[in-house]
């Protein structure tokens, strides 16, 4: 069986993340000689949370890339690296072929 390589955890898509999840409490139960009820309920509660700080890291992400997405824009506009906004709905309609009745 290939070795499969696994991304960083940042780079991982929710169901990466979800897989990774399972792959480690199955391997958590295969190494448990008798696993009781509370055992799984514990391993669940634990996934659970894992899977609740892996989403909102990935939430807090988000913000910080808009937050700089927006930092940067704000840059470009004080630098002129802009288009008035006439401008590029112009170039894209001529681009595409569109046109409107006005």
């Amino acid at each position: 069986m290939p070795v499969q390589t696994i991304p960083p955890i940042e780079k991982m898509t929710s169901d990466q993340l979800a897989d990774l999840l399972d792959a480690i409490q199955i391997e958590r139960f295969r190494r448990c000689t008798e696993p009781s009820p509370e055992w799984h309920l514990k391993v669940l509660k634990e996934r659970e949370l894992v899977r609740k700080g892996i989403l909102d890291n990935l939430e807090e992400k988000g913000r910080r890339e808009a937050i700089e997405g927006i930092r940067r824009g704000i840059e470009d506009v004080k630098a002129g690296r802009v288009k008035p906004a006439e401008q590029v709905f112009r170039e894209l309609e001529e681009k595409f072929g569109i046109s409107h009745d006005d």
